[in-house]
C-alpha cells in the first residue's frame, strides 16, 4: 500500500534483489512496473534492437524512456512514486 506520503514499501526479499536502485516504469496495461537496473537496460537494448530492424517505430524507445524514472529505496525499503510513473502528469 501507498503511505500519505506517496511511497509504496517494498518486501524484503524484493528489496535484495534490486539493490539501492531499481526503475519504476508505467506500463500501458494501467500499473506500476517496478524492475532492476540490469533487467531496465536490457528491455532498453532490446527495444534499440526493434528499432533498427524497423520493427517499431522510434517512438516506442521514446516512449519507454519518458514512461520510466531511476528510483532510489530508502533505509526503510521504500520507494517514492511519481506521478509520471502512475499516469498522473
Amino acid at each position: 500500500s501507498v503511505d500519505g506520503n506517496g511511497r509504496l514499501a517494498l518486501p524484503a526479499d524484493f528489496r535484495d534483489l534490486l539493490g539501492s536502485r531499481c526503475y519504476m516504469t508505467s506500463d500501458p496495461e494501467g500499473f506500476v512496473k517496478i524492475t532492476t537496473v540490469e533487467n531496465f537496460q536490457s528491455e532498453a537494448d532490446h527495444l534499440k534492437d526493434q528499432v533498427r530492424s524497423g520493427d517499431l517505430p522510434a517512438s516506442a524507445l521514446r516512449d519507454f524512456g519518458v514512461q520510466s524514472s531511476v528510483v532510489s529505496i530508502d533505509k526503510q525499503g521504500r520507494i517514492r512514486l511519481s506521478m509520471k510513473a502512475v499516469g498522473q502528469d
